[in-house]
């Protein structure tokens, strides 16, 4: 079975792409908080998508497409539009809606795109479970724990994106739980917040000065080796990234043949968030097709590399 992890930002473009033109008239769309949608999204899930689906994530994304924006008020947690990701084990699949509300009477649209997740676990799929805190507390937490000094340093600052999850494995980062993770972002300069999703509280605001917000990406991504083709007995270069939310457990990178076979192992350590690099010399590989294989407990990504005389 041929799986593939689709472009998350690419979901959530195609999501707010379909909820543009209902709202090409703005004024009419209505704020609400994250929770506030979740049973209507969970009914559509399962008489639509699949009878084992349950809401996986709940997130906000600023983007303008046309001259529709989402947005966020901090002080009231509420947004123009929330992206909810509902997953099915039974399909080990990910469908992505987007719900706002006008005239008082929220409208929940499916993503034309779905997305295969094979192995990407807790992180992404572990079912979002009550109890656990609405954007208001969470934004309120994320302001009083330093989002708020950032808006004021900032004439342009603004929440330019929240993402609420339950982490199975606690991390350096992040605990076991629920967990809220609100961005704050102006011209040059960015904030990220992790709050408790149970209790409500700021657990950091800001991240190790090892691990500048700039060099943490938004996504998990294991990127082409170069060169690729690689010589034998030359040296290939790779490199990694996972997000704050991709944290936690082991990272191993491995080099396997087609038939699934471990040639040897590039890295083995913690899936720390940030971008990674590390090399490979294929001195005993033969020609042929090798699979670059990244994975820890709650993901899994693949590449092909071929190696040449």
């Amino acid at each position: 079975m041929t799986r593939r992890i689709k472009s998350f930002a690419g979901i959530l473009l195609i999501s707010v792409g379909v909820f543009s033109p209902v709202c090409s008239r703005a004024q009419l769309v209505q704020s609400m908080l994250a929770k506030e949608a979740v049973v209507d999204v969970v009914q559509k899930a399962r008489s639509e998508f699949a009878s084992d689906a349950y809401v996986s994530g709940i997130i906000f994304y600023q983007l303008k497409i046309q001259s529709v924006e989402t947005s966020l008020d901090p002080a009231t947690g509420k947004a123009t539009g929330w992206i909810y990701t509902c997953y099915s084990p039974s399909r080990d699949s990910l469908l992505v809606y987007f719900a706002f509300k006008v005239f008082n009477t929220r409208t929940i649209i499916p993503s034309p795109v779905g997305a295969s997740v094979p192995g990407l676990g807790g992180r992404i799929v572990a079912e979002l479970k009550e109890p656990y805190v609405d954007s208001d507390i969470a934004l309120q937490a994320a302001v009083n724990g330093g989002g708020g000094s950032f808006l004021r340093q900032h004439s342009d600052g603004r929440v330019s994106e929240t993402f609420a999850y339950y982490n199975p494995i606690p991390t350096r980062v992040i605990p076991k739980g629920a967990v809220w993770i609100v961005r704050f972002k102006a011209t040059g300069d960015s904030l990220a917040c992790i709050i408790n999703g149970i209790t409500g509280q700021a657990i950091r605001c800001g991240l190790p000065t090892s691990l500048s917000l700039e060099r943490v990406p938004r996504g998990l991504r294991l990127d082409r080796n170069y060169p690729n083709p690689v010589i034998s007995g030359q040296t290939t270069r790779l490199s990694w990234s996972i997000p704050v939310e991709g944290a936690g457990g082991q990272a191993v990178l491995e080099v396997r043949d087609v038939l699934g076979r471990r040639v040897t192992t590039i890295y083995s350590g913690p899936a720390e968030p940030g971008i990674h690099q590390a090399e490979w010399t294929p001195k005993q590989a033969s020609p042929g097709v090798y699979l670059l294989v990244l994975r820890s407990p709650f993901w899994k990504l693949t590449r092909k590399c071929l190696v040449q005389r």
